[in-house]
């Protein structure tokens, strides 16, 4: 009969922390070095709940990582390890082939039931899951059982991950892509071919952190010349980024690639390297340079190694920006559930928040001439958004 136990600490978490990597098998957000960073830089403030899930002999079976805020308009609110602004694409559940069903009912009896005495609290009035992929259907189970009540859950949008699959048989870098980017790609790989673009990747420790600040200052030019904060503006995803970051890079599963041109560094991606397909989780250019169409360069630069490394794929991560398309890449939708438990305290809870929430869209629908709705009106509906 499986057993579960809470972590509630991060030395905890490290002792099973080959044990919980051994269960990962879709999604680097997953593994233990990017939720140990996660817990390190946004869980300080939260109560840690880990469900590890193993077997009578202890051989381990599954696990859920999770944190609980205590919350003002919320009450006890649990959410997913990874999530917010961190931007952690397909997080939840993970289980041993053949056991997801057992451990989805264990992680959700503990949840469900009564404390026991002297074990930690996992009481809860609200339940928030962001970043969890559309078909993983371990998660959606753990989600239908313990919001079985649709009246009791929310759908908060959903936006999508994109990823391009590489066939095991030769194939060239435009053979996804439209017939107008093909044109591009074609025309910009001469760049690389007369060698006035470069591609270079992160190689040892040294060259890894010279290119982590190339990372910082590249996204942050970027996102300012939009007129935008950029992700490295928040005082916890810097460190969050750098420990996860270089973590993984240590076990071979990080990447940094950028293009120079004519030995200027012009644009940038970077991001785990698992299972054979890159995850590009964070980029950069430089404003200066747009008119060399740095973004695309990056890209083909890509698709080149894919090439010659027989990556099995490129995924894109979260976000609905045009050129994922233009390059080919196939959706899957990610999920944000937000939804609370049967008490008629939480159920009050949750209909004054979905209250304020329809209030704030319905006003924010009305022409801009009116004023805005005070803050403190919104501070509710506010509390859900999420900052991708």
């Amino acid at each position: 009969m499986p057993r579960l136990s809470w972590l509630t600490s991060i030395d905890r978490f490290a002792a099973i922390a080959d044990d919980w990597n051994s269960l990962v098998r879709t999604s680097p957000c997953l593994r233990h070095e990017w939720l140990d960073a996660w817990f390190r830089s946004y869980g300080r403030s939260s109560e840690m709940r880990v469900a590890w899930v193993t077997a009578d002999d202890g051989s381990p079976l599954g696990g859920l990582a999770a944190v609980r805020t205590r919350h003002l308009v919320h009450g006890r609110l649990m959410s997913l390890a990874g999530s917010g602004h961190a931007c952690s694409d397909g997080i939840g559940v993970i289980a041993a082939p053949g056991h997801e069903a057992e451990v989805v009912e264990t992680i959700a009896e503990a949840f469900l039931r009564r404390t026991e005495a002297g074990a930690p609290s996992v009481r809860w009035d609200e339940w928030e899951w962001d970043g969890v992929a559309a078909d993983d259907r371990t998660t959606g189970q753990l989600i239908e059982r313990l919001l079985p009540d649709e009246g009791r859950r929310l759908e908060c949008g959903i936006l999508s991950t994109w990823r391009i699959a590489f066939p095991d048989q030769p194939w060239g870098i435009t053979d996804y892509c439209s017939r107008k980017t093909r044109r591009k790609l074609k025309q910009l790989q001469r760049r690389f071919d007369s060698g006035e673009v470069t591609l270079r990747f992160a190689e040892g420790r040294a060259e890894f952190e010279r290119a982590q600040d190339l990372v910082v200052e590249l996204h942050q030019k970027r996102r300012r010349s939009l007129g935008e904060p950029g992700c490295f503006a928040d005082p916890l995803f810097g460190p969050f980024y750098a420990a996860a970051s270089s973590a993984l890079f240590d076990r071979g599963l990080w990447k940094i690639v950028w293009i120079e041109h004519q030995g200027k560094p012009i644009g940038i991606q970077t991001g785990p390297f698992f299972d054979r397909y890159f995850y590009s989780y964070q980029t950069g250019i430089d404003p200066e340079s747009i008119r060399l169409e740095p973004g695309w360069l990056v890209q083909i630069g890509l698709l080149r190694s894919a090439i010659d490394e027989r990556w099995r794929g490129i995924d894109y991560m979260r976000g609905d920006e045009e050129y994922k398309q233009k390059l080919g890449c196939t959706p899957t939708a990610v999920r944000h559930v937000r939804g609370c438990h049967s008490r008629w305290t939480a159920r009050s809870r949750f209909a004054m928040f979905q209250l304020a929430r329809d209030a704030k869209h319905w006003w924010d629908s009305v022409p801009n001439t009116l004023p805005s709705l005070p803050v403190a009106a919104t501070a509710s509906a506010n509390s859900e958004a999420n900052d991708d």
